[in-house]
């Protein structure tokens, strides 16, 4: 089960009393601080044009991927034609192998 879906029921078991969106959103923002720096950051800056071995993940919300310069990509992934949004983004981190056949998975 995804982050976003185990906070959604969380939600919704707690009802009317439970936990303000507030208190959440700045959870969900720490724990995703905490596996960005884990998981991504060793190869993803947060910075515009700051490529590392993969690309700059600023702005990536409607990119389609393969496209930075400078970045490594695998074939795969360059033609695959994805455009990232939420849904590809959580499909490609839960499954990079079943988002895009041929992607060697990282």
């Amino acid at each position: 089960m995804t982050l976003r879906r185990c906070l959604v029921l969380a939600t919704v078991l707690a009802g009317p009393d439970g936990p303000s969106t507030a208190v959440l959103g700045q959870n969900l923002v720490a724990e995703g601080e905490t596996l960005f720096r884990a998981r991504c950051a060793a190869c993803h800056s947060l910075e515009p044009g700051q490529s590392r071995i993969g690309p700059a993940l600023a702005g990536l919300a409607g990119r389609t991927a393969g496209i930075v310069e400078g970045a490594r990509y695998s074939s795969a992934l360059r033609d695959s034609g994805l455009v990232w949004n939420a849904e590809t983004l959580e499909a490609f981190l839960a499954n990079p192998r079943e988002a895009v056949p041929g992607t060697p998975n990282r």
